[in-house]
Formats: C-alpha cells, sequence, structure tokens
C-alpha cells in the first residue's frame, strides 16, 4: 500500500481552499487503496489525533511564546503580500531576521520533528507539503536523510511582477523538492523565468468534490436567516402569499408578471462565500449594494465565513476586527435590513444557501485560485467575480457569468443589474457553468492529475 503524507498549516476543521483541497483528494485517494496521513497545526479546540473522511490526522503542538508566534506571522503575512502583489518594504528580506524569518523556520521545524517521528514509523512513500508556510520543509528533510519523493503545491499566486530578491527566495526552497506543483500555466510560467527547474513543474488547476455539491434547501435557509418578504419595511403593501408577493414585485418592477418567478421563496440572494479577510474583497459587494437597491430594494447580499487558522493562532493586524469593520460600513450605509453575515455555516447549511441564491459573488481583491468559483458553478449558478488570479481561468465571461475590475463595486453593481433584471440569463449562464465546472473542476480530474505526478515520483 503506498503512502502518502501530506503537510499543510491549515486543516479540518478551519475552511479554506487548502483544507477542502486535501480533503477532497484524500478521500479520493483513500477509495484507489492509498493510506493519506496529513500533518498540520493544533489549536486548543482540535484533537492530537483523529481520522477525517479517512485521513489520518496528526496535529503537533507549537513551541514558543505567543511572541515566537507573532514573529512568524509577520513573516508569512509579507510572503502572501508580496505574492499577492502588494507592496511590502524592500528591506524584509534584506533584514528578514527583523521581520520574523528565524520563527518562519522554526514553526518548519517543528512540524520537521512531526513528520520525522511519522516517517520512522510510517515509512511514507511521498511526503507532499502544500503552500508556503511550509516551504522550507523539503530542504529541511533532505537534510535529516529522508530521501522519499517530495513534492509540493503553492497554492497562492507566482506572478511575473514579483521583486527579483522575492522569486530568488522562493525558486531556491522550491528546487528543493522533486516536483512543484502550481494552479496556472501563467504561474508556472513565472516560476520558470525565475529559476525553478522546469522538469519539476506541473500545472494542476484545483478541483472539487462535486458529489459535496448536490442540491440543497434553498427554502430552508431562507427560513433560517429570514430572508423572506414578511416584515421587510421595504415593501409598503404586505403581501399576503409568496405569489401575491411575486405579482406585486414584478407590477412595480416591469408592470406584468413573467412566466416564470426566479424568486419564488423570497428575495432574491446575492451570495458572498469567502473567508473574511481584507484581500476577498466583501467591501466591494457591500459598496455595490446601493446602486443594486435602487432598482431592487428587496435583493440580499449574504456573506458566509470566517476567519483563516491564521486569526487563531496569529494576532495579524491586517485581518483583526475586518468584520466588525465590515458591519459598521453596512451601519454607516443603512443596509442593516439587506445584508447578513452568518459565519462560518455546516457542509448542509452551505448547499442550502448556494441553492437559495440567484447568483454568487467572488470580489477578491487578490486570489490564488478561487475554490468557491467552482463551488457555486456546480450547484448551476452564474458567478460574478474579480478580474484576479484564477477567477479569470474559472468564469467564461458572458456566458458562465461576469468579470470585473477588483475593488470597482460600481461596475460589480451594473453586472448585478444585469442577472436581476433577466432572471433567465441567470439560470442559461448557471447552467452553462455548472457544465465546464464538471469538465475542468472536478476531484475526478485532480486526481488523475495527481496520480500521474506520484506515479512519476515513484519510478
Amino acid at each position: 500500500m503506498v503512502k502518502i503524507c501530506y503537510v499543510s498549516q491549515s486543516f479540518y476543521p478551519y475552511t479554506g481552499g487548502v483544507s477542502d483541497y486535501i480533503i477532497d483528494l484524500g478521500k479520493k485517494l483513500t477509495g484507489e487503496g492509498y493510506e493519506v496521513h496529513e500533518v498540520t497545526l493544533s489549536t486548543p479546540e482540535t484533537l492530537r489525533y483523529e481520522v477525517v473522511e479517512g485521513i489520518h490526522t496528526h496535529r503537533f503542538y507549537r513551541r514558543g511564546s505567543p511572541d515566537t508566534i507573532s514573529e512568524y506571522g509577520i513573516f508569512k503575512e509579507n510572503i502572501l503580500k508580496v505574492s499577492h502583489g502588494e507592496r511590502v518594504r524592500p528591506d524584509v528580506l534584506s533584514r528578514r531576521e527583523k521581520f520574523g524569518y528565524r520563527k518562519y523556520l522554526k514553526m518548519n521545524d517543528e512540524a520537521l520533528k512531526e513528520v520525522k517521528q511519522l516517517n520512522d514509523e510510517e515509512h511514507f512513500d511521498i511526503i507532499h507539503v502544500h503552500d508556503f508556510q511550509f516551504l522550507p520543509l523539503g530542504g529541511l528533510l533532505r537534510d535529516e536523510g529522508i530521501d522519499c519523493p517530495l513534492v509540493f503545491t503553492w497554492h497562492i499566486p507566482f506572478l511575473d511582477s514579483l521583486p527579483e530578491e522575492w522569486s530568488d527566495f522562493f525558486v531556491e526552497y522550491m528546487n528543493d523538492y522533486d516536483c512543484c506543483i502550481l494552479s496556472t500555466e501563467e504561474y508556472v510560467e513565472a516560476a520558470v523565468k525565475a529559476g525553478l527547474e522546469k522538469e519539476k513543474t506541473v500545472c494542476i488547476m484545483p478541483f472539487i468534490d462535486s458529489a459535496r455539491f448536490s442540491q440543497g434547501d434553498g427554502k430552508a435557509f431562507r427560513d433560517r436567516y429570514r430572508l423572506d418578504w414578511a416584515g421587510d419595511q421595504t415593501i409598503a403593501q404586505k403581501p399576503q402569499t409568496r405569489d401575491d408577493a411575486m405579482a406585486w414585485f414584478y407590477y412595480v418592477l416591469y408592470g406584468q408578471r413573467p412566466t416564470e418567478t426566479p424568486f419564488l421563496e423570497g428575495p432574491p440572494v446575492l451570495l458572498c462565500v469567502s473567508r473574511m479577510d481584507p484581500r476577498k474583497g466583501q467591501a466591494t459587494l457591500i459598496g455595490a449594494m446601493p446602486y443594486v437597491l435602487e432598482e431592487f430594494p428587496y435583493a440580499k447580499a449574504v456573506f458566509i465565513g470566517n476567519g483563516s487558522l491564521t486569526g487563531k493562532i496569529i494576532a495579524s493586524k491586517s485581518r483583526g476586527g475586518y468584520v466588525e469593520r465590515l458591519k459598521d460600513l453596512v451601519q454607516q450605509r443603512n443596509l442593516s435590513r439587506n445584508v447578513v453575515f452568518t459565519g462560518h455555516v455546516d457542509d448542509e447549511t452551505l448547499r442550502n444557501a448556494f441553492s437559495s441564491s440567484l447568483v454568487a459573488v467572488q470580489p477578491s481583491i487578490m486570489e490564488g485560485f478561487g475554490l468557491t468559483v467552482t463551488e457555486a458553478m456546480m450547484f448551476g449558478k452564474p458567478v460574478i467575480g474579480s478580474m484576479v488570479g484564477g477567477i479569470k481561468h474559472q468564469i467564461v465571461d458572458g456566458e458562465t457569468g461576469y468579470l470585473f475590475n477588483p475593488g470597482n463595486y460600481k461596475q460589480l453593481a451594473d453586472r448585478l443589474l444585469e442577472l436581476l433584471r433577466d432572471p433567465q440569463k441567470a439560470t442559461a449562464m448557471g447552467r452553462n457553468g455548472r457544465e465546464r465546472a464538471l469538465k475542468l473542476f472536478d476531484v475526478s480530474r485532480g486526481l488523475k492529475d495527481h496520480l500521474k505526478v506520484y506515479e512519476r515520483a515513484l519510478r
């Protein structure tokens, strides 16, 4: 039996693209007869060991004072910023010891101890490290004499515009691995141009398990969060039934009721599912809502998501209080009746949320790939997303949804209004999106891609 060890900072129960990626892939590999282990950080809420979806999950305690964790976070946040095209101080690398680099390496050393101990017991056939938090781990493993194939997946952008000192820094570590996976061809080209050995690179676009995204109960979600007509003060005369509401709604807007009623259970839901992080651009959707409400005063923007594991273990000034700032923005713009924050929800509630929506919105300012776009497409929903990272590779503008310039809330509002005015177009775009997602972004394709990498590495 082939044994694979995954290593990542974040994993279940913390949501996010990397966590879902590993779980979906790990379940499929387990079904193919592989034994899958996961090494990840622990928090006070998590167990030291458990089996998650057939994946043997090992969590290691981070050692050191809160200052150690904070300094690790400082360096990690600088990596995130520069990789997403944000400005960082020009001396971060030249004076890296002042910016938490030593603690960044210490966290990698803690991961090394856990992986090495497990490897002594399990004798892994492949060790696959996920994302930049544990980028140095490959070289550390080699220094310890571990000679099984080492695979690395870079889940964030690798931009051609990276400052040279940073691209050199990343590539030096990436070349310690036998294979490096990046999520788009443009990221591969930029990494090779920066010095990553071409024969080591593979492009594997992220994926999800379509089986997790079967149709949900939209009415249950609306009922839970009171996304209905009743009690909405924007309606001058409360209708007695949903059909009455639809007749009134379309009479006001168009002077007639259409043959189909796309908002059968209540006002249209504009759904945004994403980690609560300034880079995800939730403020852009809030900025678009006043323009939307001028024509559709009953529309509801629903935000699903919580913070990442980073928010649990690191006090990050850039992320701290972000949800509170968004809620203040909602209050300032008198949008309280039209904006809902759910926080984290379970899988069933998430399915219900997608089913309740007319359109999904991914307004990221910066993005590696953006798997929530694929999730929405699996539900047959059109997606309006910002033209960054992998989002622009998923959405076919005008066919499966729309693209807009990041941060441009007026442009986003115009795109939303197009679909609100023509729900039949939204339905057709959603149908096109599901076909595209099943073809390109299902885990069955991702499994084949990874098996090719693993088989080549083992040879």
